[in-house]
């Protein structure tokens, strides 16, 4: 059928201006986001080997009443599966402004950082010039040059979740999604 956006949905009434970390999840939402993908991928080469461990991750973010700590579960278990190594903090960890853009140059400057990665989406709204005053580079990420793989329907799509590459690629996912970052070519 295509793709299929699955979101979370979220308390909002009264609470525009409210801090991230406190956006709280106004129903159950996990059980419809896993028989999604259950009739995506099921057919899926790895869909098997990978699909107790992931449908545990939905049991257990589904319990969750923050969006954040969500967020948190999934990271840390998707980062721990394809062997990312990189630190997972949380911003509350840094003092400074709660501003977006002036809080996320502090973030970047308090942990030592001296450039930063967005999303390419974020151009809409990030001030690249507080980055700039810091002396933060600022980098847009690409999601094209990922390596391509088999994927269940029709040519290749590269704004899929990363379970695409999960269940389709299996233990080849790790290297297909740091080719690119590593400026090489992936296996086939």
């Amino acid at each position: 059928q295509g793709l299929e956006w699955l979101t979370i949905p979220v308390i909002t009434k009264g609470r525009f201006e409210q801090p991230i970390d406190e956006v709280e999840i106004s129903e159950p939402w996990a059980e419809k986001h896993w028989r999604a993908l259950e009739l995506a991928y099921g057919r899926a080469p790895f869909f098997r080997d990978y699909r107790d461990m992931v449908r545990g991750w939905y049991e257990r973010a589904g319990q969750e009443r923050l969006l954040t700590k969500v967020n948190e579960l999934f990271l840390r278990e998707l980062a721990a599966l394809l062997k990312l190594e990189t630190r997972i903090v949380r911003d509350t960890d840094y003092p400074g402004p709660r501003r977006k853009t002036e809080r996320l140059a502090a973030i970047a400057r308090a942990a030592g950082a001296d450039a930063y990665l967005s999303g390419p989406s974020a151009r809409a709204y990030l001030e690249e010039d507080l980055f700039a005053q810091a002396g933060i580079a600022v980098d847009w990420m690409s999601y094209e040059g990922y390596g391509l793989y088999p994927q269940l329907h029709g040519g290749f799509e590269h704004a899929v979740t990363v379970l695409d590459v999960i269940f389709n690629a299996g233990p080849q996912a790790p290297a297909l999604i740091r080719a690119p970052l590593l400026n090489q070519t992936p296996p086939c």
